[in-house]
């Protein structure tokens, strides 16, 4: 009782739709409206992420319910959810989450084109701009 293969082609066309539909929504949808600034800026790698996290994480799971030939096999089951949950509290305890968050950090003289980008962000969002850099006056 398995899908026909015009039935599997078309819930893929469906499927393929919707995803684009969701990525255009990410993009589009939001309080500062249509901004291409913002939208190349700040959306679009945040919905780019989103996406390859999602299919990272449902290629996971396929590949645990292959390997184990057990279409109920989950993280919560097998325990690795737990296990990772343990790493994740030890490196933050540790203060591995510091050490790897400190090459994450904004260079400490930013381009022109980061300050641009950081005050259209910031003006986007109705915060006001604060730099440690002297006004010319």
């Amino acid at each position: 009782m398995g899908l026909t293969d015009t039935r599997r082609t078309a819930l893929a066309a469906a499927l393929l739709a919707l995803l684009g539909a969701a990525v255009l929504a990410g993009l589009a949808l939001g309080s500062a409206g249509l901004d291409r600034e913002l939208i190349t800026q700040l959306r679009a790698p945040r919905v780019a992420a989103a996406v390859g996290v999602g299919a990272l994480l449902a290629l996971a799971g396929l590949a645990m319910q292959v390997l184990l030939r057990n279409p109920l096999a989950d993280p919560y089951v097998l325990g690795t959810s737990g296990g990772a949950s343990v790493g994740g509290l030890l490196a933050l305890m540790s203060g591995l989450s510091l050490w790897l968050g400190a090459g994450l950090t904004a260079p400490a003289q930013p381009s022109g084109e980061d300050q641009r980008s950081r005050a259209a962000t910031q003006s986007a969002l109705g915060t006001r701009q604060v730099t440690d850099q002297p006004e010319d006056g």
